[in-house]
């Protein structure tokens, strides 16, 4: 078995209209949210074996924050590659990336943007999915990367999780 988890970026700050797209930070909200879908991912034994994460600040700092919840629990091995493919990438994009740097994750993490991730989760989990900010998706396929990859009828939805308000 292996599994996929999409993440959309936390949510990120406005404030600073002198930042581009890619700069823009993570706001307060994010900032709290992150950690949040850390522990979540932990407390479900989802802490991924290999992360794909865009090169855009608002999803470098959504990663962090998951690190930050992981941290405490240093027993997973995670290798982390930033990918700047994901920036904004369209579900073909995602799956390409997919399929070039999965190294035969167990469990894979992919941390990008709407609406690519919001149509890959739909594409996949043949449901209609809204990923709004910090939102989880994980799917699960037997038991070869590339099979899956070619048969993207293979993706079973297992969870898609928001962050809990406080």
């Amino acid at each position: 078995m292996i599994t996929l988890m999409l993440m959309r970026h936390a949510k990120s700050d406005w404030a600073d209209e002198s930042l581009s797209d890619f700069e823009r930070p993570l706001n307060a909200r994010g900032k709290k949210a992150a950690p949040l879908m850390g522990d979540w991912m932990r407390e479900h034994h989802l802490i991924p074996t290999r992360i794909l994460c865009s090169t855009a600040t608002r999803t470098k700092e959504t990663l962090f924050g998951l690190e930050k919840a992981w941290a405490a629990h240093p027993s997973e091995k995670v290798v982390v590659e930033f990918v700047d493919e994901l920036y904004l990438a369209t579900p073909t994009t995602i799956l390409d990336t997919i399929q070039h740097h999965h190294r035969d994750a167990e469990r894979l993490l992919v941390i990008g943007h709407n609406p690519g991730m919001e149509l890959l989760a739909t594409q996949l989990s043949g449901q209609q999915i809204e990923m709004t900010t910090a939102n989880v998706v994980v799917l699960n396929a037997n038991p070869i990367w590339e099979d899956a990859l070619s048969d993207l009828t293979a993706w079973k939805l297992v969870h898609h999780e928001k962050p809990k308000k406080e």
